[in-house]
């Protein structure tokens, strides 16, 4: 089977989204093109994000994966926005055909808790996995930048497992794995920084909601594999 593609959808409409895209942006998506599961990716930010523009481009049957940045809501990626989301769980808040098969995974607030659910539901977007958190995923502020980037090496975990071919619960259970190497470090660190650091760092771990087994979120054996 072929690679697919990989569709992201950024919003860094404000300094803490900034952040989070320009981590992805240097380090991960560089890594993720051309390992194996993805042969190219799409870019999508702020304006070229709404939900119109999105579908158009999840309507290429080559895509295999969905991730993205923004605000957050339990029910809507993003949570905050005047225009469409672009994922919702209300009547006409995204198409099936453009979810289902594909592994969908998202860093942002809440949306793990129903919006992953309907996206996963095969009575509703049939996606074949998803990843995201079920509470505020948040990183410290006002602290040397290594501490930050640890946050967002934790999640990167699961895109670089799936890029690599990985399934989805190789994926889920390296991301854990890293969370937890990452916090015992912290606490081994063992100032007062990095003990309230690693305390944040286990809130997100124990927010993170994917297939390690079959469940509501999709398949543990899933794949990125184009749809069809």
């Amino acid at each position: 089977m072929p690679p697919g593609k990989m569709v992201a959808i950024d919003f860094n409409s404000d300094d803490t989204l900034e952040e989070a895209c320009n981590y992805r942006e240097s380090h991960v998506f560089p890594d993720l093109v051309g390992k194996g599961a993805i042969s190219g990716n799409v870019v999508l930010k702020d304006a070229d994000a709404r939900q119109d523009s999105v579908e158009k481009h999840l309507r290429d049957p080559e895509v295999v994966y969905i991730t993205g940045v923004a605000h957050g809501a339990s029910d809507s990626f993003p949570g905050n926005s005047d225009d469409l989301p672009v994922f919702a769980t209300t009547t006409n808040g995204y198409d099936p055909k453009v979810i289902k098969g594909r592994i969908v995974h998202l860093l942002s607030c809440n949306t793990g808790d129903l919006l992953g659910r309907a996206l996963a539901d095969p009575r509703g977007g049939g996606a074949s996995a998803f990843f995201g958190y079920n509470d505020m995923f948040t990183w410290p502020t006002n602290v040397d930048k290594k501490y930050v980037d640890i946050f967002f090496n934790c999640d990167a975990q699961i895109d670089i497992a799936l890029a690599a071919g990985k399934t989805a619960g190789e994926a889920y259970a390296l991301a854990i794995q890293t969370f937890n190497k990452e916090h015992d470090m912290l606490v081994a660190e063992g100032t007062e920084t990095s003990l309230y650091i690693a305390s944040m760092l286990a809130k997100n771990r124990d927010m993170l909601c994917g297939p390690g087994v079959d469940n509501v979120y999709g398949k543990a054996l899933a794949r990125l594999v184009p749809p069809g």
